[in-house]
């Protein structure tokens, strides 16, 4: 349990589709030379019936590894950003453990930018693992499992800045999270989320998917949370 981190924002998509559906959900890159991994990826989501997520409010900053199209950040990997209401994060050096696990360490440092932080990146083991710098947020107090949002490569003798865009994508499609999809081709076919252009202090989106189209609504209603 993760009580100690205020759940911030709901999701709901309802499936009316007239079939059964899987749903996933991806974020913008923070720049273009940003890869997208799938957030969460639903199970089958029959007719008529629907999917909730829901998001606590801390950022996380990562490092992991990426095998073809898939990301894996381990819970050692994880460290909160720092970012707080837009404000600036914290700067990390890349570094690994004695079983050669990357992770990040906080350097004690706050970032100039606002609602960025980053990674100082030396020397990178020549062990042909592809390492990258990632940020993540968790589904709920009630899981221990922080997914990627977006990734970069780690580039030896860099300083990579991450500027997180908090906003998200439903779309109708299977796949597990972690896993690259394209986002150019998708993002125009999917369910958009952004919370900062809609009413004040929403916390809920529900999206209908319909045959051919996607309704959005905004409210302050949570659904239950039992």
């Amino acid at each position: 349990m993760h009580d100690d981190e205020p759940e911030v924002h709901w999701f709901k998509v309802i499936n009316n589709s007239d079939a059964t559906q899987k749903y996933i959900m991806f974020a913008p890159p923070p720049t273009p030379d940003f890869d997208t991994p799938i957030w969460q990826a639903s199970d089958d989501i029959g007719n008529e019936t629907s999917w909730e997520v829901h998001t606590t409010a801390p950022i996380f900053a990562g490092v992991g590894t990426q095998d073809g199209t898939q990301i894996t950040v381990k819970d050692s990997g994880w460290e909160d950003s720092g970012i707080t209401n837009g404000g600036p994060g914290k700067v990390f050096k890349l570094s690994f453990d004695g079983n050669g696990d990357p992770g990040l360490e906080d350097l004690g440092i706050v970032n100039d930018a606002g609602n960025t932080f980053s990674v100082s990146i030396e020397d990178l083991p020549d062990n042909g693992k592809t390492y990258v710098i990632v940020f993540g947020k968790r589904d709920g107090p009630k899981s221990d499992i922080i997914a990627p949002c977006a990734s970069i490569t780690a580039k030896p003798n860099t300083h990579q800045p991450v500027t997180p865009i908090i906003q998200l994508y439903f779309y109708n499609d299977s796949g597990t999270a972690g896993g690259l999809i394209d986002y150019d081709s998708l993002k125009d076919k999917a369910a958009h989320i952004d919370f900062a252009v809609h009413t004040p202090d929403a916390s809920l989106c529900t999206v209908i998917h319909k045959t051919s189209s996607w309704e959005t609504a905004y409210d302050n209603t949570l659904p239950n949370q039992e």
